[in-house]
């Protein structure tokens, strides 16, 4: 036997920012959620699963309008013409309390219960589906703690969304815990609401995510899809990844040499993306680029348009036209300087820099740094929220600090010089 495992599709998951980006190719990426659920059943017929358990988060909220949910459903008729059951239960995004309506189910699949656990036995399978679907958004409590004991004699598989103990990337959602699963005595636990995917557990029980099925920003970085798993004699016996995106985010960082001028970047940027597509296949990259290190280069851009004219270079790369897209281009170069022997000067930027460095381990003095800033953050707070700023994460403070560093010691020190 085996089947697919496949989480948190976000169909037709609003994304919201990409309009302001000139360059976007925002009609692509917004239609990545529909392109991977056809790759997603696209792999499952291909692979002859005999059924396909989906674990949350099939929807990334209230439909834009009807045609979400009839477009989802035309996609499982696809599995009921080939007679693949498909099991589901609702997570945070698409609770009841999101989206009260149900889609036109076709008759090959079983949305379990909001109300309480319910099972659902495949007798022509020897296999038991547990699973409660979410009522409302927040679910503070343990779920998985309230499902019933395994069917005897039957392959037993919990469907559960969850933040297990907790992520920092995820809300808390049905917590609970690895033990706490493999004390209900199932074989394989099909988790959602991570999406990254990850084997908690290789058996007795199995414990998986799936991870999404097709990221949606920068912050999800890597290849997306599902697990086909193969059972023998009553035990999981293989773990079979899928990708299912359709387009791939991810970072590129270039390190800059200290005789590297604009072009030797350029070039060597160009590289580097043509080496990342060469698994590609047909997907977009979506990719954002830092450069960073004490470069020639750097000097050259003391005047603005000069690097905005480099950056247009850039985002018209060969690999750029069809399948990369460079969604930011950070340039944190920095001028090829002696940084101890300035630090150590008696002049205004040594005791900048002795400052600086008194500040940049300080977890303490970087908030109340931050915290001098709370005029002018006020006055950019709706510019600050849409663009996900925050000012309470020390790493992000560091992060600018020494952006800040740079720019200042480049300007102020080459003047005095």
């Amino acid at each position: 036997m085996k089947f697919l495992h496949a989480a948190d599709l976000h169909i037709d998951s609003q994304l919201k920012g990409l309009d302001a980006l000139g360059h976007a190719p925002a009609e692509r990426i917004r239609a990545a959620t529909r392109d991977a659920v056809v790759l997603l059943i696209d792999t499952a017929l291909r692979e002859r699963v005999d059924f396909v358990v989906l674990a949350g988060d099939i929807f990334d909220g209230p439909w834009p309008d009807a045609t979400t949910g009839a477009w989802t459903a035309s996609q499982f008729r696809r599995l009921r013409d080939a007679e693949v059951p498909v099991f589901l239960i609702r997570g945070n995004h698409d609770a009841k309390s999101q989206i009260a309506s149900t889609a036109p189910w076709p008759s090959n699949v079983f949305e379990l219960s909001a109300d309480k656990p319910e099972t659902v036995v495949l007798d022509s399978l020897k296999t038991a589906v547990h699973g409660q679907s979410f009522a409302r958004r927040e679910a503070p409590d343990d779920l998985a703690g309230n499902y019933p004991p395994p069917v005897e004699g039957l392959f037993n598989i919990g469907l559960l969304h969850t933040s297990l103990a907790g992520d920092p990337l995820h809300d808390p959602y049905a917590p609970t815990s690895p033990a706490v699963l493999a004390s209900k005595g199932y074989d394989y636990w099909a988790l959602g609401h991570i999406h990254q995917r990850r084997i908690v557990q290789q058996r007795h029980p199995a414990i998986v995510y799936s991870g999404n099925t097709q990221a949606r920003h920068i912050n999800e970085p890597g290849e997306k899809g599902c697990y086909v798993v193969h059972v023998e004699n009553g035990q999981v016996d293989k773990l079979e990844f899928h990708a299912t995106d359709v387009v791939r985010w991810d970072h590129c960082v270039v390190e800059a040499d200290e005789n590297d001028d604009a072009d030797a970047l350029r070039d060597r940027l160009e590289t580097q993306l043509e080496q990342m597509c060469d698994d590609l296949e047909d997907r977009l990259l979506a990719v954002r680029v830092t450069i960073s290190g004490a470069c020639r280069a750097h000097r050259n851009w003391t005047e603005l348009a000069r690097r905005d004219e480099w950056e247009q270079e850039i985002r018209h790369l060969d690999v750029c036209q069809n399948h990369v897209w460079i969604e930011k281009l950070q340039v944190q170069t920095r001028p090829v300087t002696d940084r101890n022997a300035i630090r150590d000067g008696d002049h205004l930027v040594g005791d900048l820099l002795r400052l600086i460095d008194s500040i940049r381990d300080d977890d303490d003095a970087l908030l109340e740094l931050s915290a001098s800033l709370d005029p002018l953050t006020q006055r950019a707070a709706l510019q600050l929220k849409n663009a996900d700023v925050g000012w309470s994460s020390p790493d992000q403070l560091r992060e600018w600090l020494e952006q800040a560093e740079t720019a200042l010691v480049s300007q102020l020190w080459e003047s005095d010089s």
